[in-house]
């Protein structure tokens, strides 16, 4: 990888930046249907695909919805239908011994775990259970109390920055630098589950990387895994993309998630990708070396040519193998004399020439 230009970050034992392996995290969110055994088959799932990290979002129905809240919302399935959307997150949500089950259980599977936070009271659990660092989700980047709150527990911080301007992304880094945090990445992020192509707008990750000196990743919500694979190859040093173990459970997010399979085609292409990326400079690779004679050319004698002959453009051929004069100075050789004869297909040599 490249020269490390931006600051690193630490989360657990794994370093984010550009001079390291992108940090890959299996979003199940809310696809294990409010199942604590299905949650643990996320977790196991995710570490056999080779993700760095799981995340679960920790919430409380009351405490995100409005419980008067008219606005219904088409759940497939896991609430019968069209319920409201305090309805859904209540079946979606996971108790504090659920998460602390997950916690430990992802400690014992050798993988990371973290959550999304929505409030106060589950920044205050989970930074009880020691977990190495904090998710934003893209509708709170302007709940600048929260993020203010979050930060003062003095942990990493990943934002998602999904309907977002540039000044609110300011405003919600700018908010966790006051509390003194310079361990932050930057997602970028469409919302809209799953974006049309022409929505994602890749290029702001290069943005993104002008703008702020902290690492930047991407939240990815489209289908399938080319978008995730050219954001990596833009330098984007994390990755987050849903998870689940089958499109055609009930629930919100399980049709546009990948499968334990796919997950594992993401971290391979991934990795493919960061053995390909090479340092930079433009030069001959080890086996191009050994090409080098065989697949170039040089300048040859077309036909027999006498001693003293003044060599005419007629007289020589530029062809493989690369023994001879560099084809480049072909017309540096046509005008010269031969100091001795030589045959047809002989290559042309410097010592030959007067």
């Amino acid at each position: 990888m490249s020269q490390d230009t931006q600051r690193s970050v630490t989360i657990g034992d794994e370093i984010i930046g550009d001079s390291y392996p992108a940090f890959i995290v299996a979003e199940a969110g809310v696809n294990h249907n409010g199942d604590i055994k299905l949650a643990k088959e996320l977790i196991v799932h995710a570490k056999d695909a080779g993700a760095n990290a799981i995340k679960f979002q920790a919430f409380s129905a009351e405490l995100l919805c409005d419980l008067e809240l008219t606005e219904t919302k088409k759940v497939e399935g896991i609430t019968g239908g069209t319920k409201s959307s305090y309805e859904m997150y209540k079946k979606l949500e996971l108790s504090n011994n659920q998460l602390a089950e997950l916690y430990q259980f992802s400690r014992k599977e050798g993988i990371i775990f973290f959550g999304s936070v929505f409030d106060e009271e589950h920044v205050d659990f989970l930074d009880s259970l020691d977990i190495v660092c904090f998710k934003i989700s893209s509708g709170d980047l302007t709940h600048l109390p929260l993020i203010r709150y979050t930060a003062q527990k003095r942990r990493p911080m990943i934002i998602s920055t999904g309907m977002a301007t540039m000044d609110e992304v300011r405003k919600a880094v700018h908010t966790i630098e006051g509390e003194g945090i310079h361990n932050i990445v930057i997602l970028h992020c469409t919302a809209d589950y799953p974006p049309r192509d022409e929505e994602i707008n890749l290029s702001v990750l290069l943005t993104l990387k002008r703008m702020f000196r902290y690492p930047i990743g991407f939240s990815d919500h489209s289908i399938g895994l080319e978008i995730a694979y050219a954001a990596r190859a833009l330098g984007a040093t994390m990755i987050e993309k849903h998870f689940t173990l089958d499109h055609n459970l009930d629930g919100p997010d399980h049709k546009m998630s990948l499968d334990p399979q796919e997950l594992k085609q993401l971290v391979f292409g991934i990795r493919r990708i960061e053995r390909a990326w090479g340092t930079g400079v433009k030069e001959p690779t080890h086996a191009e070396q050994n090409l080098i004679f065989s697949g170039r050319r040089a300048i040859k004698a077309a036909r027999d040519i006498q001693s003293g002959q003044t060599i005419t453009l007629p007289d020589v051929k530029i062809v493989k193998p690369a023994s001879g004069i560099q084809p480049e100075y072909l017309m540096d050789v046509v005008g010269k004399r031969v100091t001795k004869a030589v045959k047809r297909n002989d290559p042309i040599e410097w010592e030959l020439l007067k």
